[in-house]
């Protein structure tokens, strides 16, 4: 009868067992029950096209709630909620990425709120923009510019939270580029 490994029983070329890498990574049941619905952004990594959902469900609380919250991108207070989002983000894409047993497991999207949060810094907080950031954030995840693509190997959280900070931080650079670009344009005339 041949010997099973059971460290590396389930794993594919496609999907390495994420466990091999280091010997410590047990996750207790209080950091799974803390970690994954922050991870799955309140469950919205469960719906279909996950990144899409995840980045709607922000989009949807970012709207209804604090819409002006990030025009000033400088205050205390939305430099505050990204750091937040990105650290807990990273540690719960870590857990979850423990729990799901695979790299960057599609119902993780607290990535996606923390690049969609940094998208929208410093833009308006009407509903134009807020639509704009939504596409455009969406649109710079999905194609990963550099360094986005490579920096998207690194282990744990860090791999699945920075190639959608960096996608935010493209779709910032350029919403706030063309919003000032208006604003030039209107005091001009």
């Amino acid at each position: 009868m041949p010997e099973v490994n059971h460290e590396t029983s389930g794993s594919s070329p496609e999907q390495p067992d994420i466990h091999q890498e280091s010997k410590d990574t047990r996750t207790t049941p209080l950091q799974v029950k803390l970690a994954l619905p922050l991870a799955t952004g309140l469950g919205s990594g469960f719906l279909p096209i996950s990144g899409t959902a995840g980045t709607l469900a922000i989009f949807i609380l970012h709207f209804f709630f604090f819409p002006a919250f990030f025009e000033n991108p400088f205050t205390l207070g939305p430099i505050a909620i990204v750091l937040l989002c990105t650290v807990v983000g990273i540690w719960s894409a870590s857990v979850a990425e423990k729990h799901y047993r695979r790299k960057d497991d599609g119902r993780v999207v607290i990535d996606e709120w923390a690049g969609y949060l940094i998208t929208v810094c410093g833009l308006p907080g009407t509903w134009q923009w807020l639509v704009a950031a939504f596409f455009v954030f969406r649109f710079f995840d999905i194609v990963k510019p550099p360094p986005a693509n490579a920096l998207q190997k690194l282990k744990g959280g860090w791999g699945i939270m920075i190639d959608d900070i960096i996608a935010g931080a493209y779709g910032c650079i350029l919403l706030n580029a063309v919003n000032y670009m208006l604003i030039l344009s209107e005091n001009t005339l």
